[in-house]
Order: structure tokens, then C-alpha cells, then sequence
């Protein structure tokens, strides 16, 4: 059973989906099953890879931050971050952004929630998760 908002990957033409809403069955893709991708939280590469979220003014008002790693993750052609998303825990989805190398590790964004997750996806290291 696949579940809503999960990420899939074909391991060979590198294709990633995301679950809209979760009909069961078998993803497949070139052939053969999809992974299902699992978000890391820490290891030795997290210093550059577990979003950073910071939130300025009021609930209603409010705006979201959102960097990749504590140090700036690199953004060459060879190694960079895909794309990052912030959702609510409920299953609202928030915001998506696409990144191409040599652009920014972030993500700015007005919303009156702050109970959320955030995930970002390196096209070397996989996906990277921090829930708030």
C-alpha cells in the first residue's frame, strides 16, 4: 500500500513521483518496481543536508525560511539539491521548489502553520527530512 505524499524512485532512468492520493498497487517505472524513498534525518552528511526552518512575525502573518543545511549545500551541476517541500502534518500540502545548479538552497514562503514538514532531495546523498 502506498501512502499519501510518499516518494517513489526508478533506480534506472531516475524518475520521482509523488503519491497524490494513495489507490494501492505497484508502482513501476522502466520496467521494474519504484523504491520507495526514505528520508534521512543524520549521519555524516546531515551538516549540509537536514533543512534549516526559521519563522518571522505572527502566526497569521507569518513567514517561512527554509535553508538547506547548516553549512550551504553545494549547488554545482554534479551535486545538488533537486528540490525542497514543506507540508502540514495534516496532509495539507504547503509549498514546493524546484532548484536547478547554482541557485540558492532555499525556500521562502508565507503560511499560518508552523507544525510542518520539511524534506529536501539531493541528487547524491537522496531525500532529507525535519519535522517541526
Amino acid at each position: 500500500m502506498n501512502e499519501e505524499l510518499s516518494l517513489y524512485k526508478c533506480n534506472i532512468c531516475g524518475n520521482i513521483v509523488e503519491i497524490a492520493t494513495d489507490g494501492g498497487g505497484q508502482l513501476v517505472c522502466c520496467g521494474e518496481e519504484m523504491e520507495k524513498l526514505k528520508a534521512q534525518h543524520q549521519d555524516i552528511y546531515a551538516e549540509k543536508h537536514v533543512p534549516s526552518v526559521h519563522f518571522e512575525g505572527d502566526l497569521h502573518q507569518q513567514m517561512v525560511f527554509i535553508t538547506i543545511g547548516e553549512v550551504e549545500h553545494p549547488m554545482t551541476e554534479e551535486h545538488h539539491i533537486q528540490f525542497i517541500e514543506a507540508y502540514s502534518k495534516d496532509g495539507v500540502y504547503i509549498k514546493r521548489k524546484r532548484l536547478k545548479p547554482h541557485e540558492k538552497p532555499e525556500l521562502h514562503f508565507q503560511c499560518s502553520s508552523s507544525d510542518m514538514i520539511v524534506r529536501a532531495y539531493c541528487n547524491i546523498h537522496g531525500l532529507w527530512e525535519k519535522i517541526l
